[in-house]
């Protein structure tokens, strides 16, 4: 009989009985009570670890652990990004194509030096080409933005003088640092904590990334009904998306993207509108400041089914180096730095001699009252 007596088998041993007794296609004689024990147990384990229950307590797991751990995380990536200077360069590069228009743009190469200390942020960027806006400087303080065109140079010319953030000062280097540098925290031009507090935003769920044990994938819908303040959202609007999040590194982003859709009525026809977009993030981590980007690459599709099927596809890179926690101070952030006067500078001063003026004017017509009233 070719059977393998279990008596003076071990536990570590059962595998390679079991395979005896298949090759053997006989029955081996029953498991002593121990071994036994040992045999239900490991098949108990098994069945459990293979459950859907498993699956739903570590989602659970994931999910408290995510929505725990990632305000203090996600205040630590903003720190990181309003404390930092560095360069940059960026690359844009646009498909448009429709039944009348086929055109492609592809800018070369651009560049440009950031630094950022709290809500203050300077950029100095030299685009390629010429014209006016071969050098410029655009800074962005609470209350006071400006731009500067040939800064530090004879030719300095301040322009754009805006408390609010207007379309002329956000010119392309202004947004490049603005949805490129902040891609840690920051998806579809809002952070993150603004997506998760946005009404109608539902957490759908947590859970680790199957191809890549480190990362834990985010999944969410949005009603968009803020949109619509006044009405409600069309019946066929869909938004809906994921996050790739890296816990290791502050919940950073290594890979979002979303996809949204609906149609309206526009003179009597349908119109449909698909938009999409996709960020692929590295991390790198800088010394006394924490996870900011290395590279950034987001993919837009734009399709609307009015103006002959317009379709834009467009790919922008943006590559962070030489990045270090700032040490700028607040004269970084100011006019002069940059070569050309201080417009508030000089409205203080005509205001001061203004009033100065009506001060001697009034000093001037009570001093020849009171002679006339000696006289």
């Amino acid at each position: 009989m070719n059977c393998v007596p279990l008596a003076s088998s071990t536990p570590d041993r059962l595998p390679a009985l079991a395979v005896a007794s298949l090759r053997t296609g006989r029955r081996c004689a029953a498991p002593q009570p121990l071994q036994a024990r040992l045999l239900g147990i490991v098949l108990a384990w098994t069945v459990l670890w293979l459950s859907p229950g498993h699956t739903e307590a570590e989602e659970r797991s994931l999910r408290e652990r995510f929505l725990e751990e990632f305000p203090a995380a996600h205040q630590r990536l903003k720190h990181a990004a309003s404390h930092a200077e560095g360069e940059a360069r960026y690359l844009r590069s646009t498909d448009m194509a429709n039944r009348k228009v086929k055109d492609r743009d592809d800018m070369k190469w651009g560049s440009f030096r950031f630094v950022t200390q709290g809500d203050s942020l300077r950029i100095d960027q030299i685009m390629p080409g010429g014209g006016t806006m071969t050098n410029a400087s655009v800074v962005l303080t609470p209350g006071f933005n400006f731009r500067v065109l040939s800064p530090n140079s004879p030719a300095a010319q301040l322009v754009d003088v805006s408390r609010e953030v207007d379309g002329e000062l956000m010119a392309a280097h202004a947004l490049y640092w603005r949805d490129y540098f902040p891609a840690c925290f920051t998806f579809a031009e809002a952070d993150l904590k603004e997506w998760l507090e946005r009404p109608g935003f539902e957490l759908q769920s947590v859970e680790a990334a199957p191809d890549d044990p480190e990362l834990v994938i985010v999944t969410y819908q949005w009603d968009g009904a803020e949109w619509w303040p006044n009405e409600p959202p069309p019946a066929d609007f869909v938004h809906e998306g994921e996050w790739w999040l890296s816990p290791a590194e502050d919940w950073a982003i290594r890979r979002a993207e979303y996809r949204q859709s609906y149609s309206y009525a526009s003179d009597g026809e349908t119109v449909s509108d698909l938009t999409s977009e996709v960020a692929v993030v590295d991390v790198q981590r800088i010394p006394d400041l924490g996870f900011v980007p290395r590279r950034v690459e987001i993919t837009r599709l734009n399709s609307t089914s009015d103006w002959d099927d317009l379709k834009e596809v467009s790919t922008n890179i943006c590559e962070f180096t030489n990045v270090r926690r700032s040490s700028a101070g607040e004269e970084t952030f100011t006019p002069a730095a940059l070569g050309v006067a201080d417009p508030r500078s000089s409205v203080s001063l005509w205001f001061i001699l203004l009033n100065a003026g009506i001060i001697l004017l009034l000093l001037a017509a009570w001093s020849s009252r009171r002679l006339r009233r000696v006289r």
